[in-house]
């Protein structure tokens, strides 16, 4: 399996997509939970896919009847796992609980946001993702950088 690195995507359809330039692969991976591999996507055709409005237009207009798929196993899903949209996400109140318990509340935002099983280990990008989504919480919801900006915005403001 080739090794793609995925980045998020705002899309009704699509959750992560990525590509490997040495292989020639496309990686897309749905909100569905299911993910493909399409191998043999020459670069040019990955970059018009990058720069398309919808990614999920070009995918089936461009892709899909072009280039065969190969359907991802489990196991290479596993750090793309989706936050089921009625899951219950821990607050910061219950993972400053769960640390003033001596608990890892990286492993445990981790584990819901993916829905890892208590006998599987928590992968590092799955931490890295939590670890993100507490950041998150903690600013309000808004990036750290743009905390920053709206503080000197509101400064200049006051001036």
């Amino acid at each position: 399996m080739p090794e793609v690195e995925l980045e998020d995507v705002n899309s009704s359809n699509i959750l992560q997509y990525g590509y490997n330039r040495k292989v020639q692969t496309l990686r897309v991976i749905f909100r569905n939970g299911l993910g493909y591999d399409y191998p043999l996507v020459p670069e040019r055709a990955w970059e018009r896919f990058q720069a398309a409005d919808s990614k999920g237009s070009f995918l089936n207009k461009e892709i899909k009847p072009l280039y065969v798929h190969r359907k991802l196993r489990d196991s290479e899903l596993k750090d793309t796992r989706v936050i089921q949209p009625d899951a219950k996400l821990p607050t910061l109140e219950d993972l400053a609980k769960i640390y003033e318990d001596g608990g890892d509340p990286h492993e445990h935002m981790a584990r819901v946001m993916y829905a890892v099983p208590d006998d599987e280990d928590v992968t590092d990008a799955q931490r890295v993702k939590a670890k993100e989504h507490i950041l998150t919480l903690s600013y309000g919801g808004k990036d750290k950088d743009a905390s920053k900006d709206d503080d000197q915005d509101s400064r200049r403001d006051e001036s």
